[in-house]
């Protein structure tokens, strides 16, 4: 029999053997991680069976709102012909490159981009804060050394003063993921559809979602013990099921092994995942 925390088996353990102390606080470790899983704890398969009618029905309503459009235009020509559909459409995209070369300043372009659409653009950073991120923009709007943020730089408050309408910054949500004390239910990939699916609900749009970066997702409790391949590979899997249930784009930033710093690209670039397809 398999049992699916360590206060299932305890509670099991306890039952056996009679000791009603040790049941009473198996039950209550039970009850209060059923709390903290949330929509976890739902069985698969629970939610009722779609009828084709009715999801036709769906589809029509959202053809007749073209600002439910799920394709984002990259504003880059080229790519958006190498996407073949006008943009990053539902789905997971993985962004890769050695260190330094500029992954998180196209990231931050293309949500600018997407923004003057307008379209909302939800940010996930785990390594930069949301001062970091915004910092960022206006130093590459004014090709200033990053040295001028941390710096604060008196030059680049008054061009961020004067310039800040150039840019649709609300529709720019970024967010840091934070760090868990203890047990972590949730994970990045869990907070980052929460985030998505509110973000959802108060603009009534699908957004962008840019998740910067894959390696450093957080896992959920059960998956912490997984190598780092595993892990990696079920964190893709997570926001691919994310971009496949709320009809949204993830841009996903990847890091890639040394031995892929030169040649040519293929799959086992991306460091720790060569296992997509």
């Amino acid at each position: 029999m398999l049992f699916r925390s360590a206060a299932a088996l305890e509670l099991a353990t306890a039952a056996a053997a009679g000791d009603t102390a040790a049941r009473v606080r198996a039950r209550e470790e039970l009850e209060r991680l059923a709390q903290r899983s949330g929509p976890r704890g739902r069985r698969p398969g629970s939610q009722p069976v779609a009828t084709a009618d009715a999801v036709l029905a769906e589809l029509l309503d959202d053809f007749d709102h073209p600002d439910r459009a799920v394709a984002v235009a990259t504003g880059i020509a080229a790519l958006d012909r190498l996407l073949a559909n006008g943009g990053w459409r539902p789905g997971l995209f993985l962004l890769a490159g050695g260190p330094g070369v500029g992954k998180s300043a196209f990231a931050l372009q293309t949500c600018l981009r997407a923004v003057a659409l307008p379209h909302p653009v939800l940010y996930v950073s785990i390594e930069q804060s949301p001062k970091e991120l915004v910092g960022r923009i206006f130093c590459h709007e004014f090709q200033a050394p990053i040295a001028a943020y941390w710096n604060r730089n008196a030059d680049l408050a008054v061009g961020m003063r004067e310039h800040a309408g150039r840019f649709n910054l609300s529709d720019l949500h970024v967010q840091d993921d934070p760090y868990v004390a203890g047990e972590d239910y949730e994970g990045s990939v869990g907070r980052i559809r929460r985030w998505t699916t509110e973000l959802v609900r108060a603009t009534g749009q699908r957004p962008l979602v840019v998740v910067d970066y894959l390696q450093r997702l957080r896992p959920a409790e059960a998956d912490r013990r997984l190598d780092e391949r595993l892990r990696i590979s079920m964190a893709c899997l997570g926001l691919r099921q994310l971009a496949r249930d709320l009809e949204v784009p993830v841009l996903a930033i990847s890091s890639v092994g040394r031995s892929s710093y030169s040649g040519e690209a293929t799959l086992d670039w991306y460091k720790g995942s060569g296992d997509l397809e």
